[in-house]
């Protein structure tokens, strides 16, 4: 019986996201920022002008952290990078098909280059206002004060105006 629950425990801590080593940069630049990369996984991005500028607690810092892995969590960066394969492969078939000799494919590359911006500004609105709900959940989760970790958000709203 003993065997039982040591089997049982070996399965409950043998899970990726206990096991997984996150490795945190800290990038000595005058620009505010956290990101994550899909080129890089499991790694978290921050300035030093973030830290400096908008983060004065621990909880601030919890809901930063909490906000860029939701992105990953919840694919963005895949999401991204789909869209914009997909828009790239028109604009290729575009051009070996184009039979006005390049007139229609100027024209053409115009408009989606302007629907690849407006797609990318309203799907990255999107897609932070989603990060940001699942950050407060992750903050939540870890035990950090998510009312004192808003103060963070504020204070990158009244930067921008």
């Amino acid at each position: 019986n003993n065997n039982n629950n040591n089997d049982d425990d070996d399965h409950r801590t043998n899970n990726t996201a206990t096991t997984t080593k996150w490795t945190f940069y800290l990038i000595d630049t005058p620009i505010p920022n956290a990101f994550v990369s899909e080129l890089m996984p499991h790694s978290i991005f921050v300035t030093t002008a973030m830290m400096n500028t908008f983060i004065a607690t621990d909880d601030e810092l919890a809901l930063v952290l909490g906000h860029e892995l939701s992105h990953l969590i919840l694919g963005h960066s895949s999401t991204k990078n789909q869209v914009e394969s997909m828009l790239g492969i028109m604009e290729v078939l575009l051009l070996t098909i184009d039979p006005t000799e390049g007139l229609l494919s100027v024209v053409v590359l115009a408009s989606l280059g302007w629907t690849k911006r407006a797609l990318a500004a309203v799907h990255s609105r999107s897609n932070e206002r989603d990060a940001d709900t699942l950050g407060i959940r992750i903050t939540a989760m870890a035990c950090f004060d998510t009312e004192r970790a808003a103060h963070v958000f504020q204070k990158m709203a009244d930067c921008d105006r």
